[in-house]
């Protein structure tokens, strides 16, 4: 297997540790990865695809999926006449999903915010209430990004290097599921789940997981950011013994 992809390395926008270590998962069980690199030419030999890279080399494969991404489609809703401010990215809203026609609201992919259906639906649900008269404000901060690999991959909240963009001082502490008990005992125990933190206040900023679970697990953390904990109220938490979650534990105590 081959994945062939444009930007100059896997999970673009994603923490690169968690990044580096899925490209090593990959590599170890012979999944090839071209980066920085696009297909230029395809030709169908038979059962066979001939594929021309951008870089000038050549791979036959069998089968071909393409994953493309996709784009809002805003080019027949005359957004223009209605006084709805737009771009090639979607429909400006705020952060009551209320477009520049304050009684227009837009929610879903054709915003541009978040392109996963968990995050649509919770904007639809905060465009709905103010509708109607209610008062709700979509935080895009507690969506949780998730990856259905092998292994799962998952994030919420701000990365250490997004951190440090915004000047927003950090630390991160970490457990590897190596040294959980349940993960051995099921023999899966690749990866590490990863907390951010404030330095001074040690509230919780964000998270990312790679290994078993992670789609799972990630959500305590969504769960103690919207309650705006900290490192030492969740380490208050008992977490049973043995799980996966209480790896979340051991990464704060660290």
């Amino acid at each position: 297997m081959t994945i062939i992809e444009k930007t100059a390395g896997l999970l673009p926008g994603e923490d690169t540790q968690i990044a580096g270590a899925l490209r090593k998962s990959f590599e170890n069980r012979k999944i090839s990865i071209r980066d920085s690199c696009t297909i230029q030419k395809l030709e169908r030999q038979g059962k066979i695809w001939n594929v021309e890279l951008s870089d000038g080399s050549k791979l036959d494969a069998g089968q071909i999926l393409a994953c493309v991404g996709r784009r809002a489609s805003t080019e027949t809703l005359d957004l223009e006449k209605a006084g709805v401010k737009f771009s090639p990215k979607g429909i400006e809203v705020n952060s009551r999903m209320q477009t520049s026609n304050p009684d227009i609201y837009a929610c879903g992919d054709i915003t541009g915010l978040s392109l996963l259906a968990h995050a649509g639906s919770a904007q639809g649900l905060v465009a709905a209430s103010n509708s109607v008269g209610e008062s709700a404000e979509y935080d895009g901060t507690l969506v949780p990004r998730c990856l259905y690999t092998w292994p799962e991959v998952a994030s919420v909240g701000i990365a250490v290097q997004q951190a440090q963009e915004k000047n927003i001082e950090t630390k991160s502490q970490r457990f590897f599921f190596a040294a959980s008990g349940r993960a051995l005992a099921e023999g899966d125990s690749e990866g590490f789940i990863q907390i951010v933190l404030d330095k001074a206040s040690e509230k919780i900023l964000g998270g990312q997981i790679i290994g078993p679970h992670a789609t799972e697990l990630i959500h305590i953390l969504s769960v103690a950011m919207k309650a705006g904990m900290n490192k030492k109220s969740l380490t208050e938490v008992i977490f049973a013994h043995p799980t996966f979650a209480e790896g979340i534990k051991g990464a704060l105590e660290r």
